[in-house]
């Protein structure tokens, strides 16, 4: 049996989650500028634009123009699987942060365990190109967004419960909470109604509202009091 120091991994966890988001963020920018053009409402137009290409568009085997879409697919491959795999820790140690009171342990680890899945879905996602395997792809994106909006509100909940942490990291991941589902909505409602500009944006709403939220809450995490709760605490277990 291995025992992890929690403070010890709490730190590391941090660094490993911000680091996700950050990677995210550049490459796929990086990505965008190697796109090799075209979206729904023109094929033609040159590269990647981010009021009408969606963020799957990046990880196209081939581009609306017809061109392959080599470079901009490895880099949109690489940010989500790295994304999905560094905040797996976070999910592991968060879920550790509640000991004491049975309903906010329940709610983060639950949370925790929608978090994993979300991360298992956003891999998946790498390997089901949108112009190969659309279903399987908007499947694992629609899981992938439903857990993570689920994740936020049993983390909400923790939150709002557990007077260790300070009432404002409820109130951000409650507004983060509210937006995710009022542009998930949108996002939805868009794609019944086939309005293609309504689910570019509302899709890029769900990522920012994500990105910062989770920042926040990792600061809020840095700053919590580790000494509160059992300073040693077994969260991976090896026979």
């Amino acid at each position: 049996m291995i025992k992890i120091n929690l403070k010890k991994w709490k730190n590391k966890a941090l660094i490993a989650e911000i680091l996700g988001c950050v990677l995210l963020v550049v490459l796929l920018f990086i990505a965008m500028l190697f796109y090799t053009g075209g979206n729904y409402k023109d094929p033609n137009v040159s590269g990647y634009s981010f009021w009408e290409n969606i963020v799957s568009d990046l990880g196209r085997t081939i581009g609306y123009s017809g061109i392959p879409n080599t470079v901009s697919i490895i880099l949109f491959s690489i940010a989500l699987v790295l994304y999905a795999i560094l905040f797996i820790p976070f999910y592991l140690i968060f879920s550790e942060l509640f000991q004491n009171g049975e309903l906010k342990i329940k709610m983060a680890k639950i949370g925790s365990i929608l978090g994993i899945i979300a991360s298992l879905s956003i891999i998946g996602i790498v390997f089901t190109p949108i112009d190969l395997l659309d279903i399987a792809h908007l499947i694992l994106a629609s899981i992938a967004y439903l857990s993570l909006s689920l994740n936020g509100v049993f983390y909400t909940i923790a939150l709002y419960i557990n007077k260790d942490f300070p009432r404002i990291y409820s109130i951000i991941f409650l507004t983060y909470v509210l937006v995710f589902f009022i542009a998930l909505s949108t996002l939805v409602i868009g794609i019944i109604i086939i309005e293609y500009d309504i689910v570019v944006v509302a899709q890029k709403i769900v990522h920012i509202a994500s990105i910062i939220s989770f920042i926040f809450l990792s600061y809020g995490v840095w700053k919590f009091d580790i000494s509160k709760i059992n300073n040693t605490k077994t969260i991976i277990k090896k026979n």
